[in-house]
């Protein structure tokens, strides 16, 4: 699942991933994204890719409420942000390994999800 209100980063990071043979869902609103995953099974998903900065559920309160659904579930952070100092303080499990920023260039992003999506 792909989380992001802009709509070509969501074109471009599905298309990317298809490519590479992973089946993707994409929402441009967190809630709804957020909706969706209550609905499924709680494993469905293998990944959940998040942008940190979005309107109504920012991409901390999305992990947060997906954690709380399925401890499980591993969740990346995108951002266009330079530093991400303070992300530690608030929410400590999140590590610097955890942050994709943004613009990636492909190949490092596509072994990226794939080295995020092999281990646990």
């Amino acid at each position: 699942m792909i989380v992001d209100d802009d709509p070509d980063i969501l074109f471009t990071f599905k298309s990317i991933l298809e490519i590479a043979g992973y089946y993707v869902n994409t929402f441009s609103d967190s809630n709804e994204a957020l909706i969706h995953f209550k609905q499924v099974d709680p494993f469905y998903y293998k990944l959940v890719l998040t942008d940190i900065i979005m309107p109504k559920i920012n991409g901390f309160q999305l992990y947060s409420k997906l954690k709380e659904i399925n401890t499980d579930i591993r969740v990346l952070f995108t951002t266009a942000l330079e530093t991400t100092d303070n992300i530690w303080d608030r929410i400590p499990e999140i590590k610097d390994s955890d942050i994709i920023r943004k613009p990636i260039e492909e190949e490092h992003f596509v072994n990226r999800i794939n080295r995020t999506i092999k281990c646990k």
